[in-house]
């Protein structure tokens, strides 16, 4: 992934942490419900790990997307290649 992107990628979870954990959407989860217990520290870890894991997953992308692989003569096609591209010999 190039730098420019990486940042922009970035800049966006970043902001998306902002807005989740803005207090209007806390007080959402501030509530007793059925079982009689805050849901609030619930979500303040589901929200913290998935913004953990997101921007794990952008910094450990690859700079760059491999290239395929080019028929060069340092890297000649592979024996099976080879074989499924020979005609048989009409000797008999």
């Amino acid at each position: 992934m190039k730098a420019p992107a990486r940042s922009a990628r970035l800049i966006s979870l970043t902001l998306l942490a902002v807005m989740l954990l803005t207090p209007p959407l806390l007080l959402l989860f501030d509530r007793p419900n059925t079982l009689g217990f805050s849901t609030l520290p619930v979500y303040l870890f589901t929200v913290w790990l998935l913004i953990l894991l997101a921007a794990a997953w952008i910094m450990e992308s690859p700079a760059h997307p491999p290239a395929p692989e080019k028929q060069t003569e340092k890297n000649p096609p592979s024996a099976k290649a080879l074989a499924t591209t020979q005609e048989p010999d009409d000797a008999s």
